[in-house]
């Protein structure tokens, strides 16, 4: 991978989220969850642990599925992060003020995880496999493995999927798999690996699934694609990309927010950014009801 990339994808938030290590932000998460009435647990899949905060999930009707972003994956421009712990979980922001009674938050694969947990994570899973086949099976059945724990049957459940910057792509990989998505919002979403690498001119993720691949088959799927004016780690020529995959036609609805980056400032208004698009494109996002 060339410098360029790993540079877009280090890039932090701000100085002070730069600085935090992987214990602090940890603990931050832990205790955004709290605060917000989500519970922690794991769930171990076959192939990797995930951390996953939630809420409301017994004999639930209808849950929203919050999918966090690719997390740290580098240090520094040459040197792939040895703990790709996100250091601003905007998913998980998102989900902590979701007012729904069910919730359900999953980190990535190798996310927030104890010593030993993560020095059994191959760290491609945070570069170039980070949507590799078996990282979406991971997530899938995470949520099948949630429900179930909580006595919820997942064929009989509706699932709203959001995701955040490359977990965008899961969710929308995800969305194709299970005939009980009833809605897909991403916001700032990587949903066209090839086109993101091409933009920024750097190596292409050849072993990552690409959501663009799937998207023809999402086109009657109600979909919301928040961008921001000023993202220039995801621009918006992805999603557009993504879109002309699709072809025309379908429920998709791209909102660009001018003032806002890749991390700034979705949480702020969140769930009201979504609840017109979505009720527009004929889906009922339960924050919003």
């Amino acid at each position: 991978m060339s410098a360029l990339l790993l540079a877009i994808a280090a890039q932090p938030g701000c100085a002070a989220l730069s600085s935090m290590g992987a214990t602090e932000a940890r603990a931050q998460a832990f205790g955004m969850a709290e605060a917000a009435g989500l519970a922690p647990g794991t769930i171990d899949t076959h192939g990797f642990r995930l951390q996953a905060f939630h809420r409301g999930l017994t004999h639930a009707r209808a849950v929203n599925v919050y999918i966090e972003g690719d997390g740290r994956a580098w240090s520094s421009p040459h040197r792939p992060a040895g703990d790709p712990t996100p250091r601003e979980p905007i998913a998980l922001e998102l989900a902590a003020r979701d007012r729904s009674a069910a919730v359900l938050y999953l980190a990535r694969p190798c996310q927030y995880q104890d010593a030993p947990s993560l020095a059994a994570c191959d760290r491609k899973y945070w570069t170039t496999h980070r949507y590799a086949g078996e990282v979406i099976d991971a997530m899938e059945e995470a949520i099948d493995i949630a429900l179930r724990r909580a006595g919820t049957d997942s064929a009989r459940v509706s699932l709203g999927l959001i995701g955040y910057s490359g977990g965008g792509a899961v969710a929308a990989l995800i969305a194709a798999r299970r005939p009980q998505a009833r809605w897909l919002v991403t916001v700032g979403g990587n949903l066209d690996h090839r086109a993101w690498t091409d933009v920024h001119d750097v190596t292409p993720l050849a072993a990552s699934l690409n959501a663009a691949d799937i998207a023809p088959t999402l086109r009657e799927l109600p979909q919301l694609h928040l961008i921001g004016g000023k993202d220039r780690i995801v621009p918006r020529t992805v999603t557009e990309s993504y879109l002309r995959r699709a072809g025309n036609g379908g429920k998709t609805t791209i909102v660009e927010i001018p003032d806002y980056d890749h991390q700034c400032c979705w949480a702020g208004r969140w769930p009201e950014l979504a609840c017109a698009a979505l009720d527009d494109a004929g889906a009922t996002f339960t924050p919003c009801h």
